[in-house]
């Protein structure tokens, strides 16, 4: 029977090529290599540790690449036709998902290989749907990037952020890249962290990561007053940047846009 369905066929496709491909031959040589440099003298190192071994890479990696697989599909549930009608009416639209989406889609398949997360690799999914929402909007180095940031945050991290983007009622300016510096303060003092579980540790210890990564920067809360400070001892303040932004942006569901979820404990913070 004829496979009608584009993205029913696509995950048809994977998976019987995923079945017929391992990654155990590139790994003979360095795994032997390692192998033998840890295990104890007088011990033998035999090919049966390394087919073991490629077994089981070879089944997370077919895993991974079928969970992003499954994760695009339910994002084109919701924005499968807006993205056909942005292609037939612009012809940027239209050369951006024929010349870059290719190769962002291959740099995900990729990229999916190597995290044990199935959230992480949920996350490229969103962000592949933004990305073909989006078009030549923002580029495909910065979709590129956005790949590679939403890799390294952990859930909780994510959710700070996520926190900080909900915060703000105001517009953001993306030619200023930030928002008016006495906005971002008052906006930071009306968070209360520990309502959401974070301590006055987690908060500075996960902006000062997503700091590193250029998603927030600093405020400076000493002219502000102790009293002032939203936890106790708190050093500094941040505030949210254009690139924290658009992550935000681009590794939330298409589902999520449409029902923003109720915002309390439960919903806004990880369980892990």
């Amino acid at each position: 029977m004829p496979i009608d369905d584009p993205m029913s066929a696509l995950q048809a496709v994977n998976a019987n090529d995923d079945r017929q491909r391992s990654p155990a031959s590139r790994l003979v040589k360095p795994f032997l290599t390692i192998a033998r440099l840890l295990v104890p003298p007088g011990i033998d190192v035999t090919l049966g540790g390394i087919q073991v071994a490629g077994e089981w890479l070879s089944g997370r990696e077919e895993e991974n690449r079928q969970s992003l697989v499954d994760a695009i599909a339910e994002e084109m549930k919701y924005c499968e036709s807006r993205i056909q009608q942005l292609i037939s009416t612009s012809e940027d639209h239209r050369r951006f998902m024929a010349d870059e989406m290719p190769g962002l889609v291959l740099d995900a398949l990729r990229r999916s290989e190597q995290t044990r997360s199935k959230e992480r690799i949920s996350r490229l999914g969103h962000i592949l749907g933004r990305a073909a929402e989006f078009g030549p909007r923002d580029g495909a180095d910065h979709v590129e990037e956005m790949m590679r940031v939403a890799l390294e945050l952990t859930g909780r991290e994510v959710a700070l952020l996520r926190e900080l983007f909900r915060a703000h009622p105001l517009k953001f300016s993306r030619q200023q890249q930030r928002y008016i510096h006495a906005s971002a303060a008052s906006v930071w003092l009306g968070i209360q962290w520990h309502q959401f579980g974070f301590s006055e540790q987690d908060v500075e210890s996960i902006c000062g990561k997503l700091q590193s990564f250029g998603l927030v920067g600093t405020l400076d809360v000493n002219r502000w007053g102790p009293q002032q400070a939203p936890l106790a001892g708190q050093r500094n303040g941040y505030e949210l940047l254009q690139k924290g932004k658009d992550l935000i942006e681009y590794i939330r569901s298409e589902a999520e846009a449409e029902s923003p979820p109720v915002a309390d404990n439960a919903s806004r913070l990880p369980t892990t």
